[in-house]
């Protein structure tokens, strides 16, 4: 069945076909072609071939080609240049700034060896470059803050060891203080209401001595100071700062909350302890 309309095609492409132009009025015949189906058809595809060919060579070495809606312009096209010449100039810049560096390292560490290296021409790829700080940057920036903020106390200290009113204090929050400090009734610390989850700050810097959790106080946290000066903080909702963790002055290391036993509603427990005794924060800190 299959070969029987395979050779109805090859038949009806081999027939002979006129194609006759005559004059419509007299039937006079003008011009007359013979062909055949195949002759077509190798005729239409030659042409079609001829076309295409014409088109795709119209479009490689013609302006018509920026015409594509996905091929770039000229302006694009020299923007990609100078942002590649950019980055080549970034790169031969790190590669100088790499070398500096390690020469004055070894310069620092009375490396007699040291020479001046001259900076090749080829330069390496910084793909992986990572610019954020180590964590060891940021603890070395944090104790240096530290130290000078403890130095600043210490020479406030040296001058009355007994009067703390000359030291700048951080307000933990600000807020409304709905229980003050009473040392007959064993109160040691006052209450400031404010909204919960604020920021509870550190009143100076210091080093986290306890980061605990109990019953009574709920999250609390305590902050050894210069100069025998202790900050405690209770009834908090989480804490952010675990015991050993260096803070400076206004770092935020917990925030307000409601937990505990003794307590009726989002609060900051706060007391001060100068020299092993309770003081009333409030000779010292404006919570308002």
């Amino acid at each position: 069945m299959a070969k029987q309309k395979k050779k109805k095609v090859i038949t009806r492409l081999r027939r002979t076909y006129r194609l006759v132009i005559m004059n419509d009025q007299t039937f006079e015949e003008k011009w007359s072609y013979r062909l055949t189906g195949l002759n077509v058809l190798t005729a239409v595809s030659g042409i079609a071939m001829v076309l295409i060919f014409i088109g795709i060579m119209l479009i490689s070495f013609t302006p018509l080609k920026r015409l594509l809606p996905e091929y770039p312009d000229a302006e694009f096209h020299e923007q990609m240049i100078q942002n590649a010449v950019r980055l080549d100039s970034i790169e031969h810049e790190l590669m100088v700034r790499d070398q500096y560096i390690r020469n004055l390292r070894h310069i620092l560490a009375g490396d007699s060896r040291t020479k001046i290296d001259d900076v090749p021409d080829t330069v390496e790829l910084y793909g992986n470059l990572n610019m954020e700080p180590s964590k060891e940057d940021s603890v070395l920036r944090r104790r240096v803050k530290l130290e000078q903020q403890a130095s600043l106390l210490g020479q406030q200290f040296s001058n009355n060891k007994d009067n703390i009113k000359k030291m700048t204090f951080f307000a933990p929050v600000k807020g409304l203080i709905s229980n003050y400090f009473n040392y007959g009734e064993g109160h040691y610390g006052i209450d400031i209401a404010t909204e919960k989850s604020s920021s509870v700050h550190a009143a100076l810097p210091g080093t986290v001595i306890s980061s605990f959790w109990s019953l009574e106080t709920g999250y609390s946290l305590q902050i050894q100071h210069p100069n025998n000066l202790v900050s405690v903080y209770k009834h908090n909702e989480s804490l952010l700062k675990e015991q050993g963790d260096l803070v400076v002055a206004g770092e935020v290391v917990a925030f307000v909350g409601n937990t505990g036993e003794f307590t009726t509603g989002p609060h900051l427990h706060f007391e001060l302890w100068h020299n092993g005794l309770p003081v009333n924060p409030q000779d010292y800190i404006d919570f308002e």
